[in-house]
């Protein structure tokens, strides 16, 4: 029996998804035609949009220059201002005569009025004993009525008590007007009178400067006019001393009150200069001073205080009035508008009856005067702002034509293309050019 022969079979290898090797696909090269372009028109590209572009850059630059426009409106409305410097019409007046003036003048004379001052002083000096003296304290009070509108009479030596039960009595008759209603107040009717202590000594010396309270009218205690009535002290009350009397040498006193009134001179002038009320002029010289040696003041055993009292009168007008007198002619040269005289107080002014004349007693004044000054013209300042305001700049002149007291003028606006004035009054500034 043939023998079959059984070769060797390798089986073939059974293939799996993970025997399956991924091998990388080769590229196919591709052969791709060239063309050579000739006479072949560009493809048509479109260019940028340059004329939307030139709009826009036109439309901003417009809404810049209305912009501009507008805030310069706005700032020209806002921040506007103006400055109008004017000058004023002047006259020089030259003044060179003499004139009378009074206290009580008519309307057609010259009026002058009265300035009223009082000052004291002390001087030290050293004395030598003499006798025994006993004195009594003297001084002046203001009687006061704020019990009645009718006036009240009080006989001499009335006894006016203190605080501290001390009397002083009334060296004369005197009557106190009753008071006067001003505005729903009671001003008590005053006046003034001299009193003098009920005992000696230093006890019943008293001075302005303590607050001691009202002195009262010893008459009307219980009666309900006791509180209506009262009196302060006008002056200290001093001189009172019981003891040794003090001799001072004649010629140390005389020098003694020559220095005080020297310097109370000084001191009561320079008060007066600058008490002058405004609108008023009162020129060197054109007063009267009084001087009064009041009572001696004890102030150590071996040392007195002299004591000078010095009350200046003085003679002073209104500038309006004095001016009126002297510029009569100049004035009239200023058809409407009011006018300031500038320099009228450097006039020279020299009293002629100064041996007869006292303005203490109100008698009438002649003096020579000389000098020169100016007539300024004068506008009411708030009334042509107001004018002016919204005005046009080449209208000024009508508008300045309605003050006699204006030469000229020139403005400045800001911003300088404005053409009229602010509407605000506060943004007008006016310049006085003298």
């Amino acid at each position: 029996m043939e023998r079959k022969i059984v070769q060797d079979v390798v089986p073939r290898e059974k293939r799996t998804i993970r025997a399956i090797t991924k091998e990388p696909k080769k590229a196919v090269p591709v052969e791709r035609e060239t063309f050579e372009y000739e006479n072949v028109p560009p493809r048509h590209v479109r260019p940028p949009r340059q004329k939307k572009s030139l709009i826009s850059k036109a439309v901003l630059s417009s809404i810049i220059i209305v912009s501009v426009i507008i805030l310069a409106f706005a700032f020209s409305l806002v921040y506007a201002s103006a400055t109008i410097k004017i000058t004023p019409k002047t006259e020089e007046v030259t003044v060179s005569g003499t004139y009378t003036a009074k206290k009580e003048a008519k309307a057609t004379e010259l009026q002058y009025e009265v300035m009223t001052l009082s000052k004291q002083r002390g001087e030290v000096v050293v004395a030598t004993n003499g006798d025994h003296v006993e004195t009594k304290a003297r001084g002046t009070v203001t009687l006061y009525n704020a019990y009645s509108s009718a006036p009240q009479q009080l006989v001499v030596n009335t006894r006016l008590e203190n605080t501290k039960g001390q009397i002083y009595r009334t060296d004369k008759a005197v009557t106190i007007p009753g008071y006067k209603t001003v505005d729903g107040r009671v001003v008590p009717g005053t006046v003034d009178v001299g009193v003098v202590a009920s005992e000696p000594g230093s006890a019943y010396n008293l001075s302005t400067s303590h607050l001691i309270g009202d002195l009262k009218i010893t008459a009307f205690k219980g009666d309900i006019k006791y509180e209506g009535f009262y009196a302060r002290l006008k002056t200290d009350i001093s001189g009172g001393y019981i003891g040794i009397s003090k001799i001072i040498p004649p010629q140390v006193a005389e020098t003694a009150k020559k220095k005080m009134r020297e310097q109370l001179a000084a001191d009561i002038v320079a008060e007066a200069k600058s008490q002058i009320p405004e609108g008023f002029v009162m020129f060197e010289d054109a007063f009267v001073i009084e001087y009064t040696s009041l009572p001696n003041t004890q102030k150590t055993t071996q040392e007195v205080i002299l004591n000078e009292k010095a009350t200046l009168y003085g003679v002073m007008f209104k500038k309006d009035t004095l001016n009126k007198h002297l510029a009569s002619k100049e004035l009239a040269r200023f058809a409407k508008g009011k006018v300031v005289p500038e320099g009228i107080e450097d006039l020279q002014m020299d009293i002629q009856n100064e041996g007869t004349f006292n303005p203490k007693n109100g008698s009438a004044v002649t003096f020579a005067m000389k000098g020169s000054y100016k007539l300024v013209g004068t506008f009411p300042e708030d009334e042509l702002k107001n004018k002016l305001k919204g005005t046009s700049v080449k209208d000024i002149g009508t508008v300045l034509s309605q003050y006699g007291t204006i030469t000229s003028a020139d403005v400045i606006l800001r911003p300088f293309w404005k053409k009229t004035f602010p509407l605000r009054e506060d943004r007008i500034t006016i310049e006085k050019l003298l």
